[in-house]
């Protein structure tokens, strides 16, 4: 009991919201100091595409980028942003398709943030739209 306490407290004294978990025994959904923190994504490279149609398309390409993950060109969010995976010939390199609202942002700062909340290291991408 005096554990239960001592714990209770600690909480209460850390973070108010997390008093909850200890007081159900919901000790599971804490996290675990034990375990490493997820990765940071990085950006590697910037590519811009053109469709026939016209629309273009901001290729980026890195480390930890994954599904769910979210793209700002100068502080702008894409309309759409999609995970596409391991980049063919790449060595295990991540890819994602951010469409909409990009061109006039760029050239820009790329920032992208994994849905944990950790942002990467802001990015400088010197692509320009063509007229």
């Amino acid at each position: 009991m005096r554990i239960i306490t001592r714990l209770l407290a600690l909480c209460c004294a850390v973070m108010a919201a997390n008093c909850l978990l200890a007081l159900t025994g919901a000790a599971q959904d804490q996290p675990n100091p034990n375990l490493s923190p997820p990765p940071t994504p990085v950006v590697l490279t910037c590519e811009l595409k053109r469709s026939q149609a016209g629309v273009y398309t901001l290729h980026l390409t890195g480390h930890n980028l994954i599904e769910g993950a979210a793209v700002t060109i100068d502080e702008v969010a894409p309309k759409k942003v999609k995970f596409k995976g391991a980049a063919p010939g790449d060595g295990g390199l991540m890819r994602l398709v951010a469409k909409g609202r990009i061109c006039d942002s760029l050239p820009g700062i790329v920032v992208v943030s994994n849905p944990d909340g950790r942002s990467g290291i802001p990015f400088n991408c010197n692509q320009r739209c063509r007229g």
